[in-house]
């Protein structure tokens, strides 16, 4: 009873205190390591690039409507990756189709009163010649 007495003595004791206090905060920071969960995250700067590239042209200048794919996304061919806003080139062609209804209700008249009398007989019949 005594051995054990004096070995909790100095296990316990005043004796070597500063090497005690050391050996309990190690054990304290290893516990802690692998109870606490601790978030993580590694952050390096990087440039991905690709194996291949493809650059997408229009056929004509415009403005981007409606976007159906973002940077990084995987696309098949044929797939429509964005739609042009076709506002202007409407209005164009309801003017084109105006001109030319003009043209040829000028030319109607002429042909009644008996000649073609305007300058504009040449670029209404070749317009009605691509519509027809």
């Amino acid at each position: 009873m005594r051995g054990i007495k004096n070995q909790l003595s100095h296990l316990f004791g005043l004796e070597w205190l500063g090497l005690k206090l050391f050996a309990v905060a190690v054990i304290v920071v290893i516990a802690a390591l692998f109870i606490i969960q601790w978030p993580y995250r590694v952050e390096a700067p990087f440039t991905l690039r690709t194996e291949t590239m493809a650059h997408v042209t229009a056929p004509f200048d415009g403005f981007i409507a409606t976007v159906h794919a973002r940077t990084g996304d995987a696309v098949s061919r044929g797939e429509v990756l964005l739609e042009l806003d076709t506002r202007e080139l409407v209005l164009q062609r309801m003017e084109a189709e105006l001109r030319i209804q003009s043209l040829e209700s000028e030319i109607r008249v002429n042909q009644s009163a008996g000649g073609l009398q305007t300058r504009a007989w040449p670029e209404c019949a070749c317009k009605r010649k691509q519509r027809g």
